[in-house]
């Protein structure tokens, strides 16, 4: 294979648009660089991949992306003529509270969700510290049963009916590696509390509702902090422990071929493409494949995570009227090791939250049942069951 090394280090806040399948062990994913054309670039994205996150701009002539694939993956494309450069992973940078206040073991600045004083810790936390103005709700619970938390910011917030204000909702990691999207997701709720009282914020919060999801999928996202699989899987270093680290996992852990592992390369559904807006109408962006980094998933709104960002009210607003929706990403845009975060658009029938209650057509048949927890949910229409 024609794959050359790199000199260029791996940044670590820049989540790589991935390849269709996250391979372990003996053939763990690896990023690439590449200067492909435009017919290239079509062909890999017929292929599944997410040309776009790599950083294909739509130009005509050839350019260069950057994307994760596992040696299979790598080996095809070489097939095709496309030759690659593999890029090296950073190297380790030593514990120190200078240079962050991170609770983990591994990482100065970076946490998973989960784990003790990690992101879901820290909302509880700076929820209770701010009990003005500040309100954490469950509004749901993921794949592997962890809570899927929100803060809902208002004047008033915990007397103030859920809903009762035009909403703002802010949201970050629908893809699991994204984790400059977790570090905004997570800081943007600190500096609105920090600043609650800046008369521009306290205007804000006095007729609006401002709900932070900083991790809207928290099982693939603590996933990106661990190593190999199974009972085998532990918290782990991704720049020490190579061979089988889960750094560069996307989807959701969706056991897609109920084989008790979580996470091998069947497995996941790509949250983006998950949800009932124009779903199916062609191959181009998602896939049907399991392996795919794009799988839509078996049916609209499949993952937990989806649904119940779908059907709270932080997504319905008041009487079902449109929401602002800023959702962080964390894209390659000009070379390694830039970032571009975030879309923002007003609340479409293509966007997380849709533009109407669900119906039976949204979800193929399959019944869409409220999830437990404080928020107040907006309509919701239980389709039949089966399917």
């Amino acid at each position: 294979m024609r794959v050359r090394a790199s000199a260029l280090m791996l940044a670590p806040l820049v989540a790589l648009a991935l390849a269709p399948s996250a391979a372990q062990a003996d053939d763990a994913p690896s990023p690439y660089k590449a200067t492909v054309s435009a017919t290239q670039i079509a062909n890999m994205k017929s292929d599944g991949y997410d040309v776009q996150e790599a950083g294909a701009n739509g130009d005509s002539g050839a350019q260069e992306i950057q994307f994760v694939a596992d040696g299979k993956q790598a080996a095809a494309l070489e097939a095709d003529g496309i030759d690659l450069t593999a890029l090296a992973i950073e190297k380790p940078v030593a514990k120190s509270a200078a240079l962050g206040d991170s609770p983990n073991p591994f990482f100065n600045v970076y946490r998973s969700y989960m784990e003790p004083g990690g992101i879901a810790d820290e909302m509880k936390a700076l929820a209770a510290a701010n009990p003005d103005v500040m309100k954490l709700e469950q509004y749901g619970t993921s794949t592997l049963g962890k809570p899927l938390y929100t803060i809902k910011m208002t004047a008033n917030a915990r007397n103030v009916a859920d809903g009762a204000r035009p909403a703002i909702l802010f949201s970050a990691v629908n893809h699991a590696r994204e984790w400059i999207a977790a570090e905004m997701g997570r800081r943007l709720p600190i500096w609105f509390a920090e600043h609650k009282n800046d008369p521009e914020i306290a205007r804000l919060i006095s007729d609006r509702e401002l709900w932070f999801v900083p991790i809207q999928n928290p099982d693939g996202y603590d996933f990106t902090f661990t190593c190999g699989l199974g009972a085998a899987q532990v918290p782990c270093d991704y720049r020490v422990r190579t061979a089988d680290d889960n750094r560069f996992w996307r989807k959701t852990l969706r056991d897609n071929n109920a084989n008790g592992i979580y996470g091998d390369n069947q497995d996941g559904v790509d949250p983006n493409r998950n949800y009932p807006a124009k779903r199916g109408i062609d191959e181009e962006g998602a896939s049907n494949s399991f392996n795919s980094e794009t799988y839509r998933g078996p049916y609209a709104l499949s993952e937990p995570e989806d649904l119940g960002i779908r059907v709270t009210k932080a997504c319905r607003g008041v009487e079902d009227e449109p929401v602002l929706i800023a959702g962080d990403h964390t894209l390659v845009r000009g070379g390694l090791g830039t970032a571009y975060d975030g879309q923002e658009a007003i609340l479409d029938p293509a966007s997380p939250c849709g533009s109407a209650p669900l119906t039976a057509d949204d979800t193929g048949g399959h019944a869409v049942q409220p999830q437990e927890g404080g928020v107040s949910l907006g309509n919701v229409v239980e389709a039949a069951p089966g399917g």
